[in-house]
């Protein structure tokens, strides 16, 4: 059960003081003032109900362009999105995504997006490397390969989402092979 204006109007009239100056008959103007206030204050309490759901990201409506913003939504990756379902769902994802540098958090990821993937690292050839291993210069130190399997098809979602969560000092490259054609494959 809520609040009501006279449960309000009656919190008002407790905190006041007593004495003949204050009239509290229900035809007085002071009445009527009382009854303006609890008005406004449970107006101003239903307000504080809604915006205690727009701080949750996945309920969000008023301010679901505000917290946009603050994530850096829509971006390349997502691109405009419609429905306000959708909206929230990609902000939820943002502000929750957390990083990773491991070929098991990049799997996930792709996964996620709806697409199987391998990855491939290039090292450079060194003293200890294994007999029979393609040889890297050191300009590929920092460079890996995600094959993507889509038939040949390139994906623009999973290339941007992966490029924007690479570590900053790496390349990245993609390829899709063909059924039908061999997968060129940079292997370490």
């Amino acid at each position: 059960m809520g609040l009501t204006i006279a449960n309000v109007v009656e919190a008002f009239r407790r905190l006041l003081p007593r004495g003949p100056a204050w009239s509290f008959t229900s035809e007085s103007t002071f009445a009527d003032l009382l009854e303006a206030f609890a008005e406004e204050y449970l107006r101003i309490d239903g307000r504080i109900d809604v915006l205690m759901r727009e701080a949750d990201p996945r309920q969000t409506q008023e301010l679901l362009s505000d917290w946009e913003r603050v994530a850096g939504l829509p971006d390349a990756c997502t691109g405009v999105l419609t429905e306000e379902d959708d909206r929230r769902l990609a902000l939820w994802q943002r502000l929750t995504e957390s990083g990773g540098q491991s070929i098991a958090f990049y799997k996930a990821l792709a996964r996620k997006v709806g697409y199987e993937i391998e990855i491939y690292e290039f090292r450079p050839f060194t003293a200890g490397s294994f007999a029979g291993g393609r040889l890297f210069s050191d300009a590929w130190a920092h460079s890996w390969q995600v094959v993507a399997f889509t038939d040949g098809i390139p994906i623009f979602a999973l290339e941007c989402i992966m490029r924007r969560l690479a570590p900053a000092h790496t390349t990245v490259f993609f390829s899709y092979p063909n059924a039908s054609e061999p997968a060129f494959f940079l292997t370490s």
